[in-house]
């Protein structure tokens, strides 16, 4: 992949317009962005920072966890996610009294007492089910991302000729996803599933052209970057679970096949 594996901070000024209200660098795969420039900009500019982290639960730059940076962040609690509850949740974290009000009177049809709706808003509040999953799981989430971790050391030290993760000195990578590129994808990822190893795109369209965007008039060309890396980019097993033998059988059976 290219040396930014995140949003690029050398790139953002230029997009900026009147327009522009807010910068939302998100932390694929569990990789944190590279927010010091990110917050300068915005500060640059009077904007707002609004951290993406539904990957990165316990990810950091310099032991500083993300979601703490910006102006507000959100997390995803999906089960799938490195702390999932039992279904579908969700969460905000700010210092921001304002925001933080905000954020409770959107999610709480638009009030924070009982019958005084101040704003129109909507039922998104986080059920007592969910909640105490969290819970339970959130003091096992420190031992489950270590285990991430390693499972993800072992893979760069046994793959070759495909593009690893690059991950920063001063940076805790948290390997939500293990994400290659290769340009042999296609050919990679049917060998993988013909001997029942799971793998998947994460993700095959660039967000602006999807049909919902298509609106914007968008056209190929348009985002090379993210347009390169969705048709090369591969996900391979990782859990905390994953044991080195099972990683020695993934990197094999690439191996053998790039």
């Amino acid at each position: 992949m290219d040396k930014e594996r995140t949003i690029n901070p050398d790139l953002i000024e230029e997009k900026i317009t009147k327009r522009t209200k807010a910068i939302i660098p998100v932390h694929l795969y569990g990789l944190p962005a590279r927010m010091d420039p990110i917050i300068a900009i915005a500060r640059k500019h009077g904007l707002k920072v609004l951290e993406d982290c539904a990957q990165a639960h316990g990810a950091e730059i310099e032991g500083k966890r993300v979601g703490s940076f910006g102006d507000i962040a959100t997390f995803s609690f999906y089960p799938g996610k490195n702390l999932g509850a039992y279904g579908d949740a969700g969460g905000i974290v700010t210092n921001d009294e304002h925001l933080a009000s905000a954020c409770r009177m959107l999610s709480n049809h638009g009030q924070l007492k009982k019958h005084d709706h101040r704003i129109i808003g909507r039922n998104s509040r986080l059920d007592t089910i969910q909640a105490a999953v969290l819970k339970a799981k959130l003091s096992h989430l420190e031992k489950w991302t270590a285990a991430r971790i390693q499972a993800a050391k072992w893979y760069t030290e046994r793959l070759n000729d495909v593009t690893k993760p690059m991950v920063p000195s001063d940076t805790r990578h948290v390997y939500h996803l293990y994400v290659i590129q290769s340009t042999g994808r296609e050919g990679l990822m049917n060998k993988l599933k013909e001997v029942n190893i799971g793998c998947a795109i994460h993700y095959p369209t660039p967000l602006p052209h999807l049909n919902s965007y298509s609106y914007k008039g968008h056209k190929k060309g348009d985002f090379p970057v993210a347009e390169k890396l969705c048709s090369e980019i591969l996900s391979l097993p990782i859990f905390p679970e994953m044991t080195e033998d099972e990683v020695d059988w993934v990197s094999e059976v690439i191996r053998d096949t790039i």
